[in-house]
């Protein structure tokens, strides 16, 4: 608290001082003497109000005229700085590229990556174990940068390419190397697959290797081995020949090399598709196989006498006729017959492209179809080009796309009762070889066992056009 005197001053200098009336006397009478004259100093309130409001109001004046005169020669300062700047057209020469006056505040990374500060992994795991919420914030700010850094090189990219195009107007042709062509690699198109109807409907068995193995054969009855009993008398011993089936499994192989930045680079994987086309290429080879010994001296090929070739497969040949009524006909016929060598019924009827054409276009005397698809009243058969399904006398038929031959002693129709002949195969191994060549070069390959062998020759029966 300040001294009495210095109240009393300072209220004498905001305040209004009243004079005493100097007509006035004291009580005895006296005019200035005995006491002395005497003053007194009244503080009046309102009238300090009045000259405080006065003061403000003058201080803020003085402030607001020196604000004004600071920011209105600053404003001139920089309106005089931009015009003079302004391209300027009477001028010579080049005009002088001006330094910029800007500044760059750039945040720290949140992760250095470098050893120091922060850790991105131990944050993801406090953050999800341990629900701490400072390796949240740094987490969230982490991919703030990371999308503010992907946005910034995306514009500075589709920049380049501005620059590059030059702003003119593009076409797919002229812009090649920006649009790419799409690849679609779930519309892939593989290699036709082509199915094994004749491996299919035949007995099968497994194989291992190469080693060649020997399969026992009924041969003959030598003597009777049962006779009429005579009452007494022991009966004739009998006698039985074999013969052995010597079966040579043989290899299918195959190589692909591919370099190692067609394997590396490709979508969808090249080496997966090449072994695809190479396991497929493999089946075909078996089924070619197969048509090969069937067609050949050791089935249905030779020359034919009384319906039956060296190997003892039964055989036949026939003209076709006019809309090959007479190839139905015989076809039946040597069904007829078959049982009669075979004493079985054949499984399985194979068609080749040849005969397959000759049944779908055989008709009677009033072009009705032999063996239609539908309503197959009073005919040998049905046929139906679309499913391929086609059966005689209901013996199914399957059309076998490896059955090519077209010369005068190949079979177009098989008829074969799949216990007589067996094919045994391996799995199919496949191999990729990486450094074999050397690092640019990536060796697939394919390997695998197969055989073919027609036990009981009899069995097989083949129809020749001529």
């Amino acid at each position: 608290m300040p001294p009495a005197e210095n109240q009393t001053g300072r209220v004498r200098s905001l305040s209004f001082e009243r004079e005493p009336d100097k007509t006035k006397t004291d009580d005895s009478g006296s005019d200035g003497g005995g006491g002395g004259e005497t003053r007194d100093f009244v503080f009046d309130a309102d009238k300090f109000v009045e000259l405080l409001a006065k003061e403000i109001a003058s201080s803020h004046t003085q402030l607001t005229e020196g604000l004004a005169e600071s920011l209105g020669a600053s404003f001139s300062a920089g309106i005089k700085t931009a015009l003079e700047g302004l391209y300027d057209p009477q001028r010579d020469g080049p005009e002088p590229v001006r330094a910029a006056r800007y500044q760059v505040t750039r945040e720290a990374p949140i992760y250095s990556f470098n050893g120091g500060g922060p850790s991105l992994v131990r944050d993801a795991w406090y953050a999800s174990r341990e629900h701490d919420d400072d390796a949240k914030d740094r987490l969230r700010n982490f991919a703030k940068q990371t999308a503010e850094v992907q946005t910034l090189v995306a514009s500075q990219v589709a920049f380049q390419v501005d620059q590059h195009l030059g702003f003119t107007t593009q076409t797919t042709t002229t812009g090649a190397s920006i649009i790419p062509p799409g690849y679609r690699p779930d519309l892939f198109v593989p290699l036709l697959a082509q199915d094994r109807p004749m491996v299919n409907q035949l007995s099968r068995g497994t194989i291992s290797n190469a080693t060649p193995f020997v399969v026992p054969v009924f041969g003959s009855i030598a003597t009777p081995l049962t006779a009429t009993h005579t009452e007494g008398n022991a009966p004739t011993e009998g006698n039985i020949t074999f013969t052995t089936k010597t079966v040579t499994p043989g290899a299918i192989s195959g190589k692909l090399p591919l370099t190692r930045e067609i394997v590396d680079s490709s979508n969808p994987a090249i080496d997966q598709i090449a072994l695809a086309a190479m396991r497929e290429d493999y089946a075909r080879q078996t089924e070619v196989k197969v048509y090969t010994l069937l067609n050949g001296t050791s089935g249905s090929g030779g020359v034919i006498t009384g319906d039956f070739v060296p190997s003892g497969a039964q055989a036949s040949t026939t003209a076709g006729g006019t809309d090959n009524q007479t190839l139905v006909k015989h076809m039946r016929e040597r069904l007829a017959k078959y049982p009669f060598n075979r004493f079985s019924s054949p499984s399985i009827g194979l068609l080749g492209q040849g005969a397959t054409v000759r049944l779908a276009t055989a008709v009677d005397t009033t072009q009705r179809p032999l063996l239609p698809s539908i309503n197959a009243v009073n005919a040998f058969g049905s046929g139906n080009p679309i499913t391929q399904g086609w059966v005689l006398d209901t013996l199914p038929i399957i059309p076998a796309w490896a059955m090519t031959g077209v010369a005068a002693g190949d079979s177009q129709i098989l008829y074969i009762n799949k216990a007589d002949a067996w094919v045994w195969e391996s799995p199919t191994l496949s191999f990729r070889f990486e450094e074999k060549s050397g690092p640019q070069i990536i060796e697939l390959a394919l390997f695998g066992y197969f055989a073919v062998h027609l036990l009981r020759p009899v069995g097989l029966s083949g129809i020749r056009i001529t």
